[in-house]
């Protein structure tokens, strides 16, 4: 078989043709390319969108469900634990916006009240007015007035009107008043001419000089180691009154009184006399044999009980004031005790018994002096 080449013209011819098919070709596929391309593109668009568009939906439907509004209230649907603007005001609130555990904030003020719907606290709009159920906690509180249930006022110059008042600490004050008392920086306290005095003297003294006298009674103490404590009238002491130092009794009028006699009628100490002045029913001593009534005294000698001294071991000489009291003629010198009961004797007046019985002596010397 013979081998024919072709012409380079034609093999060019041919090459053209193919490129004019080629392009003919490809043109109109290259645009079904595109159009399918764009069709894949719109396709992944609109599914994109319809994912956003549920995803607005449910994010739309949470919104509503957090926050939704109406003409009354804004309030979580489930746990119910939002505010509520409503015709009471706006209320934080548990379970319910009227009862409960709520805080309300409305034209009135502020006010909380407790799982009972008792008031806890309330704040009022109009005046400023507070009114707290628990207590009040802060490191300073500032107002002008502090009124408590009207029993206890402190006023804006820091004045205290309390009706009572129970102490437990100590109360410092340099100057003002208690009662008609004036306090008189640090040392005492002062109302005319009466003076307590709550420190030492500079000479060691405490001092306590009440010389102001209330009804009857008055006490006064100085000082010094040598003044006095006297009582004219209704000084009452409670116990054990314990004098270190002297004690002085001023009495009908007199420097000079020598003994003191008991009165189991009203419990009294009385100063005794000799003044006529002082005395009533004054009578000769009933003759009688007072040399042997003296006789029949029986001297002894005794400790007293420990819970009548504080020194039961002291041996103490005297007479025994039944026995004493057995005997009618020495009636006047034994003391009675409320009872009636023989209590203690008046030495002083039984040695009177003994001028009678030195003149009955006397008497019968002198008759046998005279035989």
């Amino acid at each position: 078989m013979a081998y024919a080449n072709l012409t380079p013209n034609l093999q060019d011819m041919f090459n053209q043709i193919n490129d004019r098919l080629r392009k003919l070709e490809s043109g109109p596929n290259s645009a079904q390319y595109s159009a399918d391309s764009a069709q894949s593109t719109a396709n992944s668009a609109q599914s994109a969108a319809t994912t956003a568009l549920a995803n607005a939906a449910t994010a739309y439907t949470a919104a509503q469900n957090s926050l939704q509004p109406s003409a009354y209230a804004i309030q979580d649907p489930t746990t119910k634990q939002l505010t509520a603007i409503n015709s009471v005001g706006v209320t934080v609130y548990t379970n319910s916006p009227t009862t409960g555990a709520r805080v309300v904030m409305n034209s009135n003020g502020l006010a909380g009240y407790n799982a009972s719907g008792g008031t806890t606290f309330a704040i009022s709009a109009s005046d400023g007015s507070a009114h707290f159920a628990g207590s009040i906690t802060g490191s300073s509180i500032t107002g002008s007035t502090l009124n408590i249930s009207g029993n206890c006022i402190i006023d804006s110059s820091g004045y205290l009107t309390a009706t009572g008042a129970t102490l437990t600490g100590q109360i410092n004050a340099t100057s003002g008043h208690i009662g008609g008392f004036s306090i008189v920086s640090n040392d005492y306290l002062n109302y005319g001419t009466t003076y307590i005095y709550g420190n030492s003297t500079s000479s060691g003294y405490a001092i306590l000089d009440i010389s102001k006298t209330i009804g009857a009674a008055k006490l006064q103490t100085l000082s010094s180691s040598s003044d006095s404590l006297y009582s004219s009238g209704g000084l009452q002491v409670a116990g054990l009154a314990d004098i270190t130092g002297n004690l002085q009794v001023h009495a009908m009028s007199s420097t000079s009184a020598t003994g003191v006699v008991w009165s189991a009628s009203n419990s009294r100490f009385y100063l005794t006399t000799s003044t006529e002045r002082h005395k009533t029913n004054i009578n000769p001593l009933p003759a009688a044999d007072y040399l042997s009534k003296l006789l029949q005294l029986e001297p002894v000698t005794f400790t007293y009980k420990p819970e009548f001294t504080d020194n039961p071991d002291l041996l103490i000489s005297g007479l025994i004031a039944e026995k004493v009291a057995e005997i009618p003629e020495f009636s006047t010198v034994v003391n009675l005790d409320a009872d009636g009961l023989p209590e203690s004797l008046a030495y002083d007046r039984l040695a009177m018994f003994m001028l009678p019985a030195l003149k009955q002596i006397n008497d019968r010397l002198t008759a046998l002096e005279a035989k």
